[in-house]
């Protein structure tokens, strides 16, 4: 019983330390954010951080996973073959909209993303690759149709990452012109769908 408690407090702990370190990384970025900042914002002595991460690197990295997966598991929950052009448009608007619902978790998914840590680059390259490797399957799923031919949805689902790419750099960067780029770009994409058959 008393491991039992030991473990769950042990866990709570680690939780609290990766959401502390997750929030300040998504606002100050790795190199902004000191180790003893993070201890202070858990509310833990720094020397307590090494009980869970060799490095501030190992806990950066401990939170890339958990945070692809989560946006993975959003796009496949909003993305759906019967609703293509909706589902994708919504998915679009849901980025925009988590900037005020959910901003420590997006700035943590785009800073990651788009703007890794020098020192961590191959790692996390390495698992957003993957990411995108799955967006692209699972785009090409949604998109697949018996009058579009392979090449073809591949071509849709590229042009549908370089819009999400848009909108996630103007989403970080530039938060108010997201809606403004989405709304000038998705005629344009829809279109092209429209044509694709």
């Amino acid at each position: 019983m008393a491991q039992d408690a030991a473990a769950s407090e042990k866990a709570a702990s680690l939780t609290s330390l990766q959401q502390s370190a997750l929030e300040l990384f998504a606002s100050q970025g790795f190199e902004g954010t000191p180790m003893s900042q993070i201890a202070k914002k858990t509310g833990i002595r720094k020397s307590s951080i090494y009980a869970h991460f060799e490095s501030k690197n190992s806990l950066y990295l401990s939170l890339v996973p958990p945070t692809l997966d989560r946006e993975r598991r959003l796009i496949a929950g909003l993305l759906s073959p019967e609703r293509a052009l909706v589902s994708m448009r919504a998915y679009l608007e849901d980025i925009i909209g988590r900037q005020d619902e959910d901003p420590p978790f997006l700035r943590f998914f785009l800073r990651t993303v788009y703007t890794p840590p020098a020192c961590l680059y191959a790692p996390i390259g390495e698992q957003a690759g993957v990411f995108y490797d799955w967006l692209r399957g699972h785009l090409a799923q949604v998109l697949a149709s018996p009058s579009r031919p392979a090449p073809l949805v591949h071509r849709l689902a590229d042009a549908y990452v370089g819009l999400m790419d848009s909108i996630h750099v103007m989403t970080f960067f530039r938060p108010a012109l997201a809606i403004v780029r989405l709304d000038a770009l998705w005629p344009m994409f829809a279109d092209f769908l429209a044509k694709a058959g």
